[in-house]
């Protein structure tokens, strides 16, 4: 079972000199090794934080006062942008920035947004960044402070934090101080229903061996063991990185992960590719995985909550933040039925390791009103603030919101949060996301699109981590491939079909392509579905078609020599046939759903592939209790 100790103490946190204590014993825990540890030499230790050089002279801020406004500050404003944007997190984002504002005169307005961290690259690009920008990964607030744009803070800023070094060393580039941290978010977690275990008979895992075989128990029960959605916007493929990261730092160490990290283990190490392999492994084993939006990489991460509540899944494994996304009224570790709770995150060799993120703020703006808030948002008042008002929007249920800093009010927090603090004290080993930590170029963009590629099975393995490494800043460019031989004959008859799925075979004819690769003659032929598609590559009538997986599969398997290029169709078109007599709402698809309800409806497809989409939708995520029907022998024309 996972050690719950406090460093420096005993029993439960009672005052503002026993959460300083704990914030210490965080630091430590951070940038060496465990709080309360059995044995020294099985702790890993990180490199010390480097010297802070002291930054360029800028516009001191004045010094706050006690009551009243700022002198000099009242009638100024900052604007800070973020990507926190839930009405819970941004709304108590805004209030803890309202409160200091009456305070100093300074009005401040948060702005955000889900896609912030790409928008930024825009309106710095543009010449109007926000005077502050909450960064979500430090890659890229030292990206943007090697390049100049973001500024370093001043000497009185830097030295007002109050956070460890262990988080203030995130926000550190080159030896100067750029971020302020702000929040701190424990990762190696997962979220349950203590009283749902019981009633199963299923204890809480100990080991990665352990929930593997939970897991499989579950599966063998009837009971699906994992809610995953890995969709963010721009930022999908997240969730796929930090079980990644999890299981990095279980599998191969603190050592390992952070050269990792540096960029001299490379993605395609077997180490880190076998990661992958063990997370893709779970997730594409029959039973494991409910993905409420179809699949994994279609759901977004924030939809896992609900499923968690209403019992479609056993587990979902989170962040401490993820309580923001657990539907309002949820009781949380109080010993009642549809209670929810945490456990950590198993280890696979015995030892305690953990996985934690956070945000930091950098500035664009040099002006004393500026600075003047980052050093609000850098201070303990802020984070008991935030916590008590994002509380309060959550009708007081967990907050989601997580603060490392310094010198806080323990009572601002509940207990299942004090435990998640815990669980950075008591942890062996604590590093921060490993994505956040590389470039951006990487961390923000690669490692998510090419693992979101592997999910979806776009791509194998090997070619996303191959492409990963090729996209690390001054990584040796990728050699060009050889070019293609001439083709082996010169005349080549493509299927086309009254599809929108051929419709690229359309484009293609148009446009030459063919021709470009060497064939001279190029005719069409009409191939009227998807099965006679495949005909008409089986009896060489054709020699290239566009076609659905369903349809030439069946043929390959059979044994016909069939080669086969994949690329993902995100969408579908198919009808939904009723009755003459039913009524349709115009302009309203819901209304018209609802009204048939215990009917049967009629699925009619433009494509197999289409149909079994339809089909399963009806089935897995009903509006109404729909009877979906499958209409077999029928095509749109024959109903015309």
């Amino acid at each position: 079972m996972p050690r719950l100790l406090w460093c420096g103490g005993e029993g439960n946190i009672v005052n503002r000199k026993i959460l300083a204590v704990l914030g210490a014993c965080l630091a430590f825990a951070l940038v060496s090794s465990s709080c309360g540890s059995d044995s020294d030499d099985e702790a890993s230790s990180s490199a010390a934080a480097p010297a802070t050089t002291a930054a360029p002279a800028t516009t001191a801020a004045p010094a706050a006062s006690s009551s009243g406004s700022d002198d000099g500050l009242a009638g100024t404003s900052v604007t800070v942008f973020g990507p926190e944007s839930s009405d819970e997190e941004a709304g108590a984002l805004q209030d803890a920035l309202d409160a200091f504002a009456a305070e100093s005169g300074i009005e401040i307005t948060y702005t955000g947004n889900r896609d912030a961290a790409d928008m930024i690259n825009t309106q710095v690009a543009g010449g109007n960044p926000p005077d502050i920008f909450v960064f979500p990964q430090p890659g890229k607030l030292a990206d943007f402070a090697r390049d100049g744009s973001v500024l370093p803070l001043p000497a009185d800023v830097a030295s007002s934090m109050e956070w460890s070094d262990a988080w203030t060393s995130f926000g550190n580039v080159d030896g100067t101080q750029y971020g302020v941290p702000t929040k701190s978010d424990l990762k190696s977690l997962v979220w349950y229903k203590p009283a749902k275990f019981a009633e199963k008979g299923y204890d809480v895992p100990g080991t990665w061996d352990d929930l593997k075989s939970l897991a499989g128990d579950m599966i063998a029960n009837g009971d699906t063991p994992f809610c995953v959605g890995i969709e963010s916007g721009p930022a999908t493929g997240w969730t796929f990185t930090d079980w990644v990261e999890d299981l990095m730092l279980r599998m191969h160490g603190a050592d390992l992960y952070d050269e990792w990290v540096a960029g001299t283990l490379p993605f395609s190490s077997p180490e880190v590719s076998g990661v992958f392999e063990e997370v893709l492994a779970l997730w594409n084993t029959p039973g494991m995985v409910y993905a409420s939006g179809g699949s994994i990489a279609a759901t977004p991460f924030g939809d896992n909550g609900q499923p968690l509540v209403d019992d479609d899944c056993m587990m979902h494994r989170q962040a401490s933040f993820y309580a923001a996304f657990i539907p309002e009224g949820t009781a949380f570790a109080d010993g009642s039925p549809d209670a929810i709770d945490t456990f950590y995150f198993p280890s696979i060799k015995g030892d305690y390791p953990v996985l934690g993120a956070g945000t930091l703020v950098g500035a664009f703006r040099d002006a004393p009103e500026v600075w003047e808030v980052m050093k609000y948002f850098g201070s303990a008042a802020y984070a008991e603030t935030r916590q008590a008002a994002q509380t309060e929007r959550k009708g007081g249920g967990l907050s989601g919101f997580l603060s490392g800093a310094l010198n806080q009010d323990p009572s601002v927090y509940q207990p299942l949060e004090q435990s998640f603090l815990n669980i950075l004290v008591s942890a062996d080993v604590v590093r921060f996301d490993a994505s956040d930590l590389m470039p951006a170029a990487v961390g923000a963009g690669t490692f998510w699109t090419d693992g979101t590629a592997v999910v979806n099975g776009d791509k194998t393995v090997a070619e996303a981590t191959a492409d990963i490494d090729a996209s690390w800043p001054g990584a040796a460019p990728v050699e060009e491939a050889a070019p293609l031989a001439p083709p082996e004959v010169t005349e080549i008859n493509v299927c086309t079909a009254p599809a929108y799925t051929a419709l690229p075979n359309f484009v293609a004819i148009d446009m030459g392509v063919f021709e470009s690769f060497g064939f001279t003659k190029v005719e069409k032929v009409a191939c009227g579905s998807g099965p006679a598609t495949a005909a008409a590559m089986i009896s060489g009538e054709a020699d290239f078609a566009i076609n659905t997986p369903d349809n030439m599969l069946v043929s390959r398997e059979a044994g016909f020599d069939l080669v086969m290029f994949s690329q993902l169709l995100t969408g579908h078109f198919f009808d939904i046939l009723v009755s003459a007599d039913q009524e349709v709402v115009e302009g309203d698809w819901e209304a018209t759903m609802q009204g048939l309800d215990g009917t049967n409806v009629g699925v009619v497809a433009r494509g197999a592939a289409a149909e079994h989409t339809s089909l399963q939708a009806l089935v897995e995520r009903p509006l109404p209790l729909w009877k979906p029907v499958r209409l077999t022998g029928l095509s749109l024309s024959s109903l015309v």
